[in-house]
């Protein structure tokens, strides 16, 4: 079953925090180098609040977290951050393992 957009962008911000936090980077950071002037309206994207997001702000996320869009979009959709114990370095990992 096709998801809502409201739960799609929710997957997406969700993934986002959990790559942030593997990455050990504070919303602060990721709001001051996308250029807002403070988190809260970073923390939208985490949360799934903002509904404006396009592809040109996901690749610059991505590049900010060093992953690629492909990865951000995989965590996002295999809901992955249900189970804490998995860090995005380990999904990585599994990843590697199929190519």
């Amino acid at each position: 079953m096709p998801q809502n957009k409201t739960t799609q962008y929710k997957n997406i911000g969700n993934a986002i925090k959990l790559i942030r936090v593997s990455k050990g980077f504070t919303q602060e950071y990721m709001a001051n180098k996308l250029g807002y002037s403070d988190r809260g309206a970073y923390a939208k994207i985490e949360r799934g609040e903002n509904v404006t997001l396009d592809i040109l702000l996901l690749i610059e996320i991505c590049d900010m977290l060093g992953c690629n869009l492909v990865h951000l979009m995989l965590v996002a959709e295999i809901n992955i951050f249900q189970d804490p114990i998995i860090s995005y370095t380990q999904f990585k990992k599994l990843l590697e393992g199929y190519e």
